[in-house]
């Protein structure tokens, strides 16, 4: 009879059953679960900066190619290639781009050979350029008189 309950002992069976144990304490104990548990949370701090960084990258990558259109742009205006320009500047101004937006609120403000003159387009473009910190000469006073 004494080999039958330590065979149930051994086996984890009579300390479930006398209740001296419960059945998640019959597992392998895991000697280092406090050091795996400070892993963990400084893996899951680890992914949290890499993201961040992956962020801030993407939005550096996307400011320098905005900037870049914004030049080439230009550079298509000076050649008088106006649908070119205003490609470019669209491209960098919906990626964020305060002076190509400035740049389209001109454009629509006035009208070139690619697009006809829309102050409707103009204002959207000119208040995205303000949101994004872009100052704008004050307009002239009225004169009095006429």
């Amino acid at each position: 009879m004494s080999n039958f309950v330590s065979l149930l002992f051994r086996a984890g069976v009579l300390p479930l059953a006398l209740g001296l144990c419960t059945p998640w304490t019959l597992a392998q104990p895991q000697p280092n679960a406090p050091a795996a548990a400070q892993q963990g949370k400084d893996s899951a701090k680890k992914s949290a900066k890499d993201i961040e960084t992956a962020k801030a990258l993407a939005i550096q990558k996307r400011r320098a190619q905005a900037a870049r259109r914004y030049q080439e742009g230009l550079a298509h205006e000076k050649a008088g290639s106006d649908k070119a320009a205003l490609k470019a500047f669209l491209e960098a101004g919906e990626a964020g781009h305060g002076p190509a937006q400035k740049k389209l609120s001109e454009i629509y403000d006035r009208g070139n050979s690619a697009v006809k003159r829309d102050y409707e387009t103009s204002v959207i473009w000119y208040d995205r350029a303000r949101a994004q910190g872009v100052k704008f000469p004050k307009p002239l006073a009225p004169i009095r008189g006429r």
